[in-house]
Order: structure tokens, then sequence, then C-alpha cells
């Protein structure tokens, strides 16, 4: 009887959870927004992990140049991550664990790939990967980092091991965006009719999916979720430029004709629980809600909202206007109460369930 209680327990504890983390955040939450503080000028988030830690670059005062830097949950502190020796640095991605990835100029003016240690700790230099820059774009959770390594043939797609140990090379003319759980990777490749197209590979980066077009000649992804779900733009068969969303592990392609997408770079993420987020606004369960006339944005007294990044569980970190300057902030989902019910209430179930142990033991 202990065993079969403890089983059913554990059972209880993990479907609770994936109906409380399969909620869209957007259809069932209150928004709060941080001020962080920095002047967009001098301080630009590229990146935010799912306990709001931010990084990006930093103009140093010290050498005049940029930086790579990480804060702390929440947006708080900037740490300055140095250069290994170099003059400027960037961090373009963050795991949960707070591993950084990004890149550094060298003193041979060379631009290499890096990544640290938990929240940010200790730089390692991944070199050159054969060529004379690397721009990582994205690291996930097994800390497998993906980007482009530049060569005077081209750009080349690369991932990388756990932890940034070895490299994998994903083939000449691809630009990898983003890596999921699962070691997927998203991105875009030229035909051999110079044509772009999007794509998702399988697991650990093998193999390579194209996902085809809303009906024109190209299309570009931009991210995907750990469900394998891609979202970018295509052109559609009278050339305009729609969004799109595909099903899980790239399976099929979804026109988003009602998000009035102008440009490439447009679409910024997706979560885990679908919500797709872009420049300026929040598109869940077919609705669109502008990031600017959110409530407590307005009543915080920002205007002109524009998204840099999204995490797993919703926190969006960007730029905006408040007292008549540009700054970054932390918008952060706020579960309604409905779903802290459905927690309260497993957690009364997993109290009786204990209880009804004690006394039949």
């Amino acid at each position: 009887m202990r065993t079969k209680l403890s089983k059913l327990t554990c059972c209880v504890i993990f479907l609770i959870a994936i109906a409380a983390v399969s909620m869209p955040v957007t259809a069932n939450a209150n928004w709060s927004i941080t001020r962080l503080g920095f002047d967009y000028f001098d301080v630009t988030p590229t990146a935010v992990n799912d306990t709001g830690e931010i990084v990006g670059y930093a103009f140093n005062d010290s050498d005049k140049s940029r930086h790579a830097f990480i804060t702390g949950s929440g947006g708080v502190g900037l740490t300055d991550l140095g250069t290994l020796g170099g003059t400027e640095s960037y961090a373009s991605g963050i795991n949960n664990a707070g591993q950084v990835t990004g890149a550094f100029r060298t003193a041979d003016e060379e631009w290499h790939a890096f990544i640290t240690g938990p929240n940010g700790a200790g730089m390692t230099d991944l070199g050159n990967l054969g060529g004379y820059a690397v721009v990582p774009s994205a690291i996930n959770n097994s800390g497998q980092v993906v980007g482009v390594v530049e060569t005077g043939l081209g750009s080349n797609g690369f991932m990388t091991g756990a932890n940034g140990q070895g490299v994998t090379y994903l083939g000449s003319l691809i630009y990898a965006e983003d890596i999921n759980d699962s070691g997927q990777v998203a991105g875009t490749f030229l035909t051999p009719e110079s044509w772009s197209r999007a794509f998702i590979t399988g697991p650990n980066g093998e193999g390579m999916i194209d996902l085809g077009t809303l009906g024109g000649l190209e299309s570009f992804a931009n991210a995907l979720n750990n469900s394998g779900q891609v979202i970018g733009q295509s052109n559609t068969f009278s050339g305009r430029i729609h969004g799109f969303v595909t099903g899980p592990n790239g399976e099929g392609m979804t026109d988003l004709s009602n998000l009035n997408i102008f440009n490439q770079d447009e679409l910024i993420g997706i979560t885990n629980s679908a919500d797709i987020v872009g420049s300026s606004f929040i598109y869940s369960q077919g609705v669109v809600h502008d990031l600017s006339l959110l409530s407590p944005v307005v009543a915080a007294g920002w205007t002109g909202l524009s998204a840099i990044d999204v995490s797993n569980n919703g926190q969006i970190v960007g730029f905006g206007v408040i007292n008549e300057q540009f700054e970054t902030f932390l918008l952060s989902p706020i579960p309604e109460p409905e779903v802290y019910a459905m927690l309260v209430a497993g957690l009364g179930l997993i109290g009786l369930m204990g209880y009804r142990k004690k006394t039949t033991v």
C-alpha cells in the first residue's frame, strides 16, 4: 500500500505541474512591469531566462568599449563578464542555469565564441571554430550552443555538445537561430537557387527538414519551443510577408496573417505554452495583445514598448520610453487566481492522500 500511494502521489504532482505550466500565460495572466534602470543606449539586453536573469552588452567606461553582462534574477544588478583579454564582448543567449554564450574580440581582431559556467561564472574560449568570426545565437539547458561561423567561403551553421564541448557543423549557407532542450535546431538555409528556407532538425541537430513556405518562394525561421513548434516569416503567393507557426516537430505551417508582419525580424519568440511574442505584441489563443496597451504598462507610464526576447515561461525583456527616456524593462506574467486555485487544490489532494496513508498503515 505504501508503494502504491507513493507512485500515485508522484503522478498527481506531475499532472498538476503539467496542467499549470501548459496554460498559456497571456490568456490567464495579469502583468507586472519592472523598470530595470538601464539606459538602452548604454545597456542593451539580448536574452532572458526563466528566472529573469538577463544578458546582453553594456558600455564599459574603463576601456570605452562594449562588454557582455549578466544580471541577477528579476533583472537585478549587473555583472561585467569581461573579454578574455580582448577589447569587446557581447552575450547572446542564457539558459536556466545561468550559463551564458556570446562572442568576444581577441587581441588579433578575431571574434571567438564563449560559454560561461552557471550564473555567468567564468568564461571559456570556444575558439573561432574554423572561421574568422563566430556568431553564437542561442544556448539550451544542456549548454549546447548554436550559431554561425563566418568563413571566406560563406556562413556555416554549427552546434556544440553539452556545456560547449565539441562542435558539429550543420552545413554551409545555414543560419542556426535557436535550439531547444532536445537539441532540435531551427534556422534558415539557402537553396541551390539561392532562396531562403526555414528549417528544423531532429534531436541533437540530426537531419534537416525544409519547412516550406506559405505559397511564395522564401521563408525564415526565428525561434522554436521545446515541442519543436517553429515561428518565422514567409512570402505568400502574392508576395506579401506573413508570420507562421508550425505544429510540434515542425509539422505543418499555419498562416498568422492577422499579425501584420512586415519584416523578417518581427517575431521574437515562442513560449513552451505556444504564446508568440513579436516586437510589439503578444499573440495568445488567437488574440493579439499590444504590449504598450497592457493595463500595468499604461499605468506605469511606459509607451512604445519593443520586445527583444521572451523566456519559456513568458517573461519579456525589451526597451521603451518612460519619462521621455529610452530604458529597459522586464515584463512578467502573473497567473490569475484560477491557476493558483489549481495548485492549491492539488496540494490539498496530496495532503489528503498523505493523511489516508498514515491512517491505513
